[in-house]
Formats: structure tokens, C-alpha cells, sequence
């Protein structure tokens, strides 16, 4: 809390309004940084609860999940960084979150398009969305298909790979 200081007007009180003013910019400017590295913090998973699910089909990993409960800044991280660990590779998640579903898909692979796989994914889900070959980001609605379209990508990219 900040001391209230009387107003009279001058020119000084309206320069100690202003350096005043300068201390709450910082401060706040300060507890937005902290703020959203918390939540980052928070919305961090761990790759490593995901890898015992990566399939390997002529020497690209697949993986293709579903989490909950991550906001979209997490989910994309975590995509990432699994790509990064995976190396050639295809990931696509999707992921519950407000009774609705984010895809994201990551892909290393020339023979697939990650804005077409979520897309296909997105519209099972009575949603849309779609993106680059190698990165996209879709939405659904229904979340009751969430499975019916994970396994849909699944096999796409299987048989894509094989």
C-alpha cells in the first residue's frame, strides 16, 4: 500500500505524482514477471510421463496423448520440449481444458502436416483449427471424441510411417 499524499496543485506535487506513479509501473511491471513464472511453473509437465508412450516406426517416434487441466502456453512448452528430447519425431496432443479441447502437434517429419492432423482431430470434435506443417494448434467442443480423434491421428500417422 502506498501513502496517499494531499494534492495542492503545485508543480512539485504533480512530480512526486509522477515518480509515483514511475514506483507502481515497476512494481507491477515486477509482479506480472512473477506472476506468469509461476504459472508457467504450474503448467509445467514433465516429458518424462509421457515417454513410456512414444512408438517408434522407421526411426521416428510418435507420440500422440491427451492431458488435462494445462493452459495452452504449457501444453505448447511441453510439446517442445518433447520434440526437442525425441528428436525426429511426431507429437500431438490434446488436451482438456474449461470443457473444451486445445490439439497442439509438433511435427519433424516430411511425409505428414501437423496443421492437417489437427484439423482432422479438431473437426471429429465439431471444432477447427489448423496451422504450419510443422507446428499447429487446433480446438474442439466435444470432448466425448477426444479418444475417437487421437486414435483417428494414430493411425493416420502410422500409416503414413509404415
Amino acid at each position: 500500500e502506498l501513502p496517499q499524499k494531499e494534492v495542492y496543485g503545485s508543480y512539485k506535487s504533480v512530480l512526486e505524482k509522477k515518480e509515483e506513479l514511475a514506483l507502481l509501473r515497476n512494481q507491477l511491471k515486477e509482479l506480472d514477471k512473477d506472476y506468469n513464472k509461476q504459472k508457467k511453473e504450474k503448467n509445467s509437465a514433465s516429458i518424462d510421463d509421457y515417454l513410456k508412450d512414444v512408438v517408434t516406426i522407421n526411426k521416428v517416434k510418435v507420440l500422440v496423448s491427451k492431458s488435462e487441466g494445462l493452459e495452452v502456453d504449457g501444453l505448447k512448452d511441453l510439446v517442445d520440449r518433447l520434440a526437442d528430447y525425441l528428436g525426429d519425431s511426431v507429437i500431438l496432443f490434446g488436451n482438456v481444458l474449461n470443457g473444451k479441447i486445445v490439439f497442439v502437434c509438433k511435427n519433424k517429419v516430411d511425409k505428414l502436416n501437423a496443421g492437417m492432423l489437427v484439423k482432422e482431430a479438431a473437426t471429429i470434435t465439431l471444432g477447427g483449427g489448423g496451422g504450419r506443417p510443422d507446428f499447429a494448434q487446433a480446438g474442439g467442443r466435444d470432448i466425448t471424441k477426444l479418444d475417437m480423434a487421437l486414435d483417428n491421428a494414430k493411425e493416420k500417422i502410422l500409416g503414413v510411417l509404415k
